[in-house]
Parts: structure tokens; sequence; C-alpha cells
């Protein structure tokens, strides 16, 4: 049987949140293009999307973040500093968007989740935005081109519709 390549629909876990639909792409870069920004790059699987956490910019936009957890399958690339991540562990990572009309509308270009979703991530760090537990923010890196579901060992995203070996979009950020 073909897999056939269907998007995230992160509202199956919280219905709390809008698609801002904006045209926004990232789509003519390459991972191996941000790959030094690259902090994290694993394979695991989603197991929680997070209540919408708000944050207030500098500017006083009113923003905020989704988080959403998964547990560590495979490390293939770790440059956070004393990090002992490993196999079974889980690892956050937050989607950010922007409030308006008292609506909660995720950025187009952010990647989507579901719960029990087989991923591969190359995951960026910026220490400019809010502060959460590690005094930063984990972001993925390009967006929703650096978000892989994982389906029988393909790996596939809005890029790749038709699936890459799996093996291939874990090493792009080495």
């Amino acid at each position: 049987m073909t897999y056939v390549y269907v998007p995230s629909d992160i509202t199956k876990a919280n219905p709390n949140i809008a698609i801002n639909t904006a045209a926004y792409s990232l789509a003519t870069m390459e991972i191996e293009e941000t790959k030094h920004s690259a902090v994290l790059t694993v394979s695991g699987q989603v197991v929680s999307i997070g209540d919408i956490i708000p944050w207030t910019d500098e500017s006083g936009n009113k923003l905020g973040f989704v988080p959403v957890a998964f547990e560590i399958d495979q490390k293939i690339k770790d440059e956070i500093a004393n990090s002992n991540l490993g196999r079974g562990e889980e690892f956050t990572i937050h989607l950010g968007g922007v409030y308006e009309g008292g609506v909660f509308f995720l950025h187009g270009f952010e990647p989507q989740f579901e719960i029990g979703e087989d991923i591969i991530l190359h995951i960026g760090y910026d220490q400019n935005g809010p502060k959460f537990a590690d005094g930063g923010i984990y972001f993925i890196e390009l967006g929703k081109y650096g978000k892989y579901k994982v389906v029988d060992n393909m790996a596939y995203n809005e890029k790749f519709n038709k699936g890459i070996p799996a093996y291939k979009a874990l090493n792009k950020s080495r």
C-alpha cells in the first residue's frame, strides 16, 4: 500500500488553535543551509500538545506558544550544553503564534503535530524569546520543512510529500 501524505492537524489535540493561512514559505531553503543553527536532530513520537502559553513581547504584541512534547527514539545531533538526552526521554518544543481578535492563530510556517505521530525534527534554539525552563525557546528549524512525519521508514513533509528515506531526513543537519 502506498502512503499518501496528509499534513498533520494540531486542532485535533487543541481546538483552541486556529491556523494562520497567510502565505509564508521557507520552501526554497534546505535544512543543510541552516544545519549550523540546528542544536538537536531527533526521531521520536509526539506524546502531548499543551495549552497555549500567552506572552506579550517588548512591543506589546499579544503572542503565544503551544508546547509540543515528544519522546526521543533516536538522537543524531545534540549541541545543547550539558545535555544528557537519550532514548525514552521527553523533550518539548514551542510553536509560535499571535492573538488576533481574541483568537490564537498558529503561524502559517509552523509545523503541525498530532499525538502519537512518529516524527523527525531539526530543532533550533532562541535565547531572546520568552524564558521557558532553560532560559529560551526550542523551535523547529525551517518551520514545517524541518519536521517530518515518518511512515514505514519514509519521511514526509510539505516539501517531500512523496517521501524520502527516514535516515536521509534524519541526517540532513549533520
